[in-house]
């Protein structure tokens, strides 16, 4: 009863993670697409260089510094251009 418990946690948090889109160009163009359960940080090659995102329904906050540190944004569905001051100067999220 023990590991369907715990293998029913674990898909319930798959289940929970979204499926966000960042892009390094403005209008969602050269895109990475990331699952994302509680903190995640970028990929190394999408630190510091988004300008848009696309987080499909799920509320997202996006940070300047790795683990979710640091000037913070909250936004939500897709946004053609980031805020200025975190363009091509976000590092993580969490949603």
């Amino acid at each position: 009863m023990k590991s369907f418990t715990v293998i029913a946690a674990a898909l319930l948090g798959l289940a929970n993670a979204a499926s966000i889109r960042i892009c390094k160009d403005q209008t969602i163009t050269n895109c990475v697409t990331m699952d994302v359960n509680g903190c995640t940080n970028f990929p190394g090659s999408m630190n510091d260089v988004v300008s848009s995102v696309d987080t499909g329904g799920a509320t997202c906050t996006f940070y300047q510094d790795g683990s979710c540190t640091g000037g913070s944004w909250t936004t939500s569905g897709l946004q053609n251009t980031v805020p200025t001051n975190f363009n091509d100067n976000l590092s993580s999220v969490s949603c």
